[in-house]
């Protein structure tokens, strides 16, 4: 027994030294507790890779997973630990410096190709947050011709969300207003000019890229939930989501599923092309439904039982009360 005792009290022993020596070399890890793992959530947080309402002391599996995409977007080994490396890069990127040390030396660009290309951009940006990265995307915003300014801030605020939601709709992207790791992508590559999805802004935007745009934001909305009346992101009916789904990419449509039915012009099921609005004479007679054609048999909607989801025109329900179809987008 007193064997045990002291087998037990050598490894409570060893455990302390080792934990300690942990905190000495500002190391934090999965299963840690302390004001340090505070502090390391609110930081990750004000950067946008933890999306908590309420920060705690305790390293979880929230905070390890935000660590490791801070660790990928910064060059660094992404393995969940916050350690000396981690913490340098943070505190680089708080105070809008590139980390020398921690990310690979951007590629030299050929004379032809624009200096911008090497653009890192190394967290997720929002409205009302501020530094150089943001005065950045505004430069870069400008130069595409997305935001009409005459001198670019630190300052992330209306316009420049206004500004990145031109550009996500006209990317076909997801339209939210905020710069995330999709949104960057699609940015780089139309500064290098490789972006086929992306319009001269001169140039009146094809047919094409208005409804990549449209179906792109409505299945953005997917799981928001119905209501009858509803016409915002806290809830919708059939004709308020698709009204303000046209809305947000600069179209307008009447309010109603009834009223819907009237415009544009009659498409045959057999033209069905993605974009189409498709209609359905659901609890009333005439136009009750309506939702929007994504292809392949399947429409986008917001549904009384299950709010915005994707349906298959051929499900019995769908099918038996299909109507007809209009082609509003053009």
């Amino acid at each position: 027994m007193k064997k045990s005792v002291k087998v037990l009290s050598i490894l409570l022993l060893i455990l302390i030294v080792f934990s300690s020596s942990a905190f000495a070399v500002n190391y934090l890890g999965y299963g840690m507790r302390g004001s340090g793992v505070n502090e390391l959530q609110n930081n990750l947080k004000a950067l946008g890779y933890l999306d908590i309402n309420r920060t705690t002391d305790y390293y979880g599996t929230q905070t390890r997973d935000a660590v490791i995409a801070f660790q990928r977007d910064n060059g660094l080994k992404a393995d969940g630990y916050f350690g000396p490396a981690s913490r340098v890069a943070l505190e680089n990127v708080k105070t809008g410096k590139q980390n020398s040390e921690s990310k690979p030396e951007p590629t030299k660009p050929e004379a032809s190709t624009p200096p911008k290309t090497s653009t890192r951009y190394p967290r997720v940006l929002k409205y009302a947050m501020s530094g150089t990265d943001v005065k950045e995307l505004q430069e870069d915003l400008k130069s595409l011709g997305y935001l009409k300014i005459n001198n670019t801030t630190n300052y992330f605020g209306t316009m420049t969300v206004d500004a990145l939601k031109a550009f996500q709709r006209s990317s076909a992207i997801g339209v939210d207003g905020s710069f995330g790791p999709q949104t960057r992508t699609t940015l780089l590559k139309a500064l290098e000019g490789t972006s086929s999805s992306l319009p001269n802004r001169g140039d009146e935007t094809s047919t094409a890229t208005k409804i990549n745009a449209v179906i792109a934001t409505a299945k953005s909305y997917i799981g928001v939930p119905y209501a009858m009346g509803g016409s915002t992101p806290k809830a919708f009916d059939c004709s308020g989501y698709t009204q303000y789904i046209m809305k947000q990419n600069g179209m307008s449509v009447t309010r109603t599923a009834a009223s819907q039915y009237n415009e544009g012009t009659s498409v045959s099921r057999s033209n069905l092309q993605r974009g189409d609005f498709v209609f359905f004479e659901t609890y009333k007679a005439g136009a009750s439904h309506v939702g929007i054609y994504l292809g392949n048999n399947e429409f986008i909607s917001a549904t009384s039982s299950s709010g915005v989801r994707i349906t298959k025109l051929t499900d019995n329900y769908w099918n038996t009360r299909y109507i007809g179809a209009r082609r509003i987008i053009k």
